[in-house]
């Protein structure tokens, strides 16, 4: 079986990250420079070569129907579009990457409850997951990588291609 390592991203002006296997969650953090988001895609590149793991980026995909007003969503797409290029250069095909909507991941992070403050409830469960989190953004990006490591068929698609390639 292929396993899987996910590199689960929350595009912004600050960004976080975090590299997830379905066990664990292997590194996390935040960054906003071109050069902070190389060394992650790089970084994590190495680390899921070296375990055998095949990787999937999974990144929070905003649209006009997530309620975002024109210029957020704006900035939000310059922040995936900066992530996309450094994981084009990286080389990692186009056919591992994920989009999953806030609605989507935050639904099965908060298990269906509706909250006023979303960056804490990430935080509060990233802590009750056991997952170590210093900001809003590395708790969304962790969230996101481990939903996508054990929620995403999408994800498990990819998994078994590779698998019967």
């Amino acid at each position: 079986m292929t396993r899987i390592a996910v590199l689960g991203l929350d595009p912004a002006g600050v960004s976080g990250w975090a590299l997830c296997t379905p066990r664990e969650i292997v590194a996390s953090g935040a960054c906003e420079s071109a050069l902070e988001r190389r060394d992650v895609i790089v970084a994590a590149k190495v680390q899921v070569q070296a375990r055998g793991l095949e990787l999937v980026v999974v990144y929070e995909a905003h649209h006009p129907s997530t309620g975002h007003t024109p210029s957020v969503i704006a900035g939000l797409a310059l922040s995936q579009g900066r992530w996309f290029e450094q994981v084009d250069l990286a080389g990692i095909a186009r056919s591992h990457t994920v989009g999953v909507s806030p609605q989507t991941w935050r639904h099965w992070a908060y298990q269906g409850a509706r909250v006023a403050d979303p960056d804490r409830w990430a935080i509060e469960r990233c802590r009750e997951l056991g997952i170590a989190v210093s900001c809003a953004p590395q708790a969304c990006a962790c969230l996101i990588a481990w939903w996508g490591a054990h929620q995403s068929a999408e994800v498990m698609r990819i998994a078994q291609r590779a698998r019967a390639a």
